[in-house]
């Protein structure tokens, strides 16, 4: 993809990709080299339009774009705007992924290295996601301010209204939340009088606003480092010693994620996180 191109699926549309662990499908930058192989904002982004549904993305690499993908409001007949398995989004100059309002799965999904929010999920919406990675390590033109995971259940309007847009719900299983802000990784911004329902179970979190006692935490590693392998490489394999080795729950990687994204069975005891 070129400098300029955005890749849109219409209303109506929907889009299938289905790679392989071996030959996953991979959207990028016209230029591979040197410099270039990881190089942020050298092209826009995949753009899924308010009404496409029924879109899958397994096995594929989204990198080195503006925007991995946005998904605009399409939270219908429970059906998901967008099933992402086994993929990667790295690399952007602004957000891994954007979603406003949609319904997003994902199961063994590794998102890293932006300058804005890793992963946001504005203007309400339905989630679910199962051993992801989600890390930010940003280390290009600015120094990054905002956290990786970001949850919103309002909008302003072009007049500057505040319209109130619910997330049913938001709920992450065996997933890490990690990265190089010295305290918070996730922020919360809720508005009342809408839902903004969200849960973390056996996942990995660096976090101050939220802690054990939390409701709507379970089970959780809280601010203890998952010990990556290289993160300054992009290399989010986990090392011998980290504390996320073998502390998720079997129920949801069992049903969602039986191999990890590079095609390994997960144990028994699986780890937290996209890689067993």
């Amino acid at each position: 993809l070129n400098s300029k191109a955005d890749f849109w699926v219409y209303t109506d549309g929907s889009l299938k990709v289905n790679g392989s662990t071996q030959n996953p499908v991979i959207f990028e930058g016209m230029r591979k080299d040197g410099y270039y192989s990881t190089l942020p904002g050298q092209w826009g982004k995949l753009w899924f339009w308010v009404g496409s549904k029924n879109n899958t993305i397994n096995n594929a690499i989204i990198k080195n774009g503006t925007i991995g993908l946005v998904a605009d409001s399409c939270v219908t007949n429970n059906i998901p705007t967008i099933a992402l398995t086994n993929t990667k989004i790295e690399n952007m100059s602004l957000h891994g992924i954007l979603s406003r309002g949609a319904y997003i799965t994902g199961a063994n999904l590794l998102v890293q290295n932006t300058s804005s929010n890793t992963v946001a999920l504005t203007m309400g919406g339905k989630y679910q996601f199962v051993n992801c990675t989600f890390a930010n390590h940003w280390w290009y033109d600015t120094k990054r301010k905002v956290p990786t995971l970001f949850l919103q259940n309002y909008y302003k309007d072009i007049n500057g209204n505040i319209i109130l847009r619910g997330i049913t719900e938001a709920n992450f299983y065996n997933t890490i939340v990690w990265g190089s802000l010295a305290e918070d990784e996730i922020g919360i911004d809720k508005q009342d009088g809408a839902d903004l329902n969200y849960g973390f179970e056996s996942c990995l979190l660096k976090t101050k606003i939220l802690n054990s006692q939390n409701p709507n935490i379970s089970n959780c590693i809280l601010n203890e480092d998952p010990r990556f392998n290289n993160p300054q490489d992009g290399d989010l394999r986990l090392k011998a010693n980290s504390p996320a080795i073998g502390k998720g729950n079997p129920t949801y990687s069992s049903f969602y994620a039986p191999f990890d994204i590079n095609g390994v069975v997960r144990s028994n005891t699986p780890s937290i996180g996209a890689y067993e």
